[in-house]
């Protein structure tokens, strides 16, 4: 069964039973604790906005529509208020507000949560709409999924404007949280923390990067996405899933001894390349989130003339203690450390600042060039 076809079964499934399906067995997103939910409308001249704590709603168009965020706590203070939308075309309709009224209290809060919502699992942040996606699949078109009143109507929420939204959010992160989400609590707060040392530096906060904020901040993005999607993959939902478009790959162990272990997958399907750091863990795809058994990397991935795919893993971190042939295993890309994500990001910042850097203004851009995996350049092409 294809990737595709594997989600198809979930929506007709939801469509046939008229209830969600989860696709995920955690929550996808930190609860939305002291948050504002906002709604974002606009007719081209003007942008209406109503917005509500839980407790009070308040509502206003155009630099009124700021004022009322900054009624409502969105100011620059010790700690940071969680953005509540339906999707994130309104963090820019709201960015662009900002930017037309940049001396009014709550833009420079606007423009930092614009700058967080391109770091996918981030507290900062909560688009309803696309982070629900990532909790249920519902029986209707995939683009009606875009839709908050679409979700509303799935989920039983009667209330409407942004006391919907806040509602939406608070189920979509119910139940056991993402494990590892809690990181992105301490992240955000270090943003916010580093945003408000620049703001008081007197840099004024639409002003555009220098080219060694804007290489860290492409980073950093990256690096966002790389930890999301990584911890996505110990949700046993997802794993399984993932299985079948060959992000993570079940099988048994053929052999094994202290310097590598081969394991014949089920299928003749892996996205797993040589040289790539993997990590397994006991049993099959639902068993994720379970103590890893093997760490290492990709040494080989053959087909035989059985039609059989063999991954060899060797450059073990450990002895692989308890696995013997014909134990069942499940191989996923390696966990993604997000403190050496920060401590890379920290060496990479020092650098710039030292010698003849091209980013830093000083020296000329060396040309080099590198093998670019295929699939690369298909999605950048797709892009």
């Amino acid at each position: 069964m294809s990737r595709a076809l594997f989600d198809l079964g979930a929506r007709l499934r939801a469509a046939h039973t008229g209830r969600p399906v989860p696709v995920a067995a955690y929550g996808p997103a930190l609860p939305p604790t002291n948050a504002l939910a906002v709604t974002v409308d606009h007719d081209g001249e003007h942008v209406y906005v109503n917005a509500t704590d839980g407790t009070t709603t308040l509502a206003g168009t155009d630099r009124d529509g700021l004022t009322a965020l900054a009624d409502l706590g969105a100011t620059l203070g010790p700690t940071h208020r969680t953005l509540v939308v339906a999707s994130p075309r309104d963090v820019v309709t709201l960015a662009a507000l900002a930017r037309a009224y940049p001396d009014e209290p709550a833009a420079p809060v606007v423009g930092w949560w614009d700058q967080r919502l391109d770091h996918p699992g981030t507290g900062a942040v909560h688009a309803v709409a696309s982070t629900a996606r990532l909790r249920w699949v519902l029986g209707v078109h995939p683009d009606r999924e875009r839709e908050v009143e679409t979700w509303r109507t799935w989920l039983g929420v009667t209330s409407s404007g942004p006391h919907a939204l806040l509602e939406l959010a608070r189920r979509t992160a119910a139940g056991s949280t993402l494990p590892g989400l809690l990181d992105a609590n301490a992240t955000d707060s270090a943003a916010w923390e580093r945003y408000g040392q620049r703001l008081a530096a007197g840099r004024p906060w639409w002003a555009r990067d220098t080219r060694i904020d804007a290489a860290l901040g492409l980073v950093a993005r990256s690096h966002a996405v790389e930890w999301f999607e990584s911890l996505r993959l110990d949700d046993p939902l997802v794993a399984v899933a993932a299985a079948h478009d060959g992000t993570v790959v079940p099988g048994r162990v053929a052999a094994c001894d202290d310097a590598a272990v081969v394991v014949e997958a089920d299928r003749t399907l892996s996205r797993l390349r040589v040289d790539a750091k993997v990590t397994a863990w006991a049993g099959e795809p639902v068993n994720a989130s379970r103590t890893a058994c093997l760490d290492g990397r990709v040494l080989a991935a053959t087909i035989g003339t059985d039609a059989r795919l063999t991954i060899t893993v060797g450059g073990l971190v450990r002895r692989p203690r308890g696995l013997a042939p014909g134990d069942r295993v499940t191989l996923r890309p390696g966990r993604v450390d997000p403190f050496m994500q920060a401590n890379g990001r920290r060496l990479m910042a020092g650098g710039y600042h030292r010698g003849a850097n091209w980013i830093a203004g000083r020296g000329k851009p060396v040309a080099r060039r590198g093998e670019v995996p295929l699939d690369v350049i298909v999605a950048a092409a797709g892009d």
